[in-house]
């Protein structure tokens, strides 16, 4: 039997965010400017400003994985509450296949995070 310890993440409709996100006690969220997310809910936004010019976790990365992976360092290190799954929205076709991209091909985002 094989244990998939990677963190799920569900894409949702910018429109059903709040409603999922309530749904869901245990969820944190990844989302594109311009969407919001209730108080408390721990959240990453992108695009967002990147680390300085030529940071080893960023470079050649989109600004989707960058902000996957500030979500997961902040619930590694305890900053944000603990979260057992992760809501992705985004309001432009840009942002969506950012997402999806960060998802399927960066080279770190599917070792922590499994689409569902």
């Amino acid at each position: 039997m094989w244990l998939d310890a990677r963190i799920p993440v569900r894409i949702v409709r910018p429109e059903t965010l709040a409603e999922a996100l309530a749904a869901n006690a245990e969820a944190a969220a990844v989302v594109e400017a311009g969407l919001s997310v209730p108080a408390g809910i721990p959240v990453e936004i992108f695009p967002a400003p990147p680390h300085p010019p030529g940071c080893g976790c960023c470079i050649g990365r989109s600004v989707a994985a960058a902000a996957f992976d500030r979500l997961f360092l902040a619930r590694v290190k305890g900053e944000v509450s603990f979260f057992a799954i992760v809501l992705a929205a985004s309001v432009t076709a840009e942002g969506a296949a950012a997402i999806a991209e960060a998802l399927a091909n960066d080279p770190v985002v599917p070792i922590r995070y499994s689409s569902v």
